[in-house]
C-alpha cells in the first residue's frame, strides 16, 4: 500500500507525466503500469517514477497514441476534401 502510494505521488507531482493516463497496480512490490499516453518519452518517465516511487520491479504495459489531432490531423484530407488524387 505504501508503494502505491509513493508511486501516485511521483506520478501526480511529475511535470512529464499525466497520471489521470495511468492506472498502477502493486502485488509483491512488482509495479504494473497499464493505459494510453501521448508520447513515448511519457513512457520512460512513467517507468522512471514508479522506480523512484521504491518498486522492486516495473511490468510496463503502457499504450503510446501519439495521433496527431491538429488542425491537420487524421481525417483532415478524407472526403468530401480530398479523394483518390481528385478535389470536390
Amino acid at each position: 500500500m505504501e508503494i502505491l502510494e509513493d508511486i501516485t505521488d511521483q506520478l501526480t507531482w511529475s511535470p512529464f507525466v499525466s497520471e489521470n493516463d495511468i492506472t498502477v497496480t502493486v502485488d509483491n512490490g512488482i509495479v504494473t503500469l497499464s493505459g494510453t499516453i501521448p508520447s513515448w518519452s511519457e513512457l520512460t518517465d512513467a517507468e522512471k517514477n514508479a522506480y523512484q516511487g521504491s518498486a522492486k520491479d516495473v511490468q510496463n504495459n503502457l499504450v503510446v497514441d501519439n495521433r496527431y489531432y491538429g488542425p491537420y490531423g487524421p481525417g483532415y484530407y478524407a472526403y468530401p476534401y480530398y479523394s483518390y488524387g481528385r478535389y470536390f
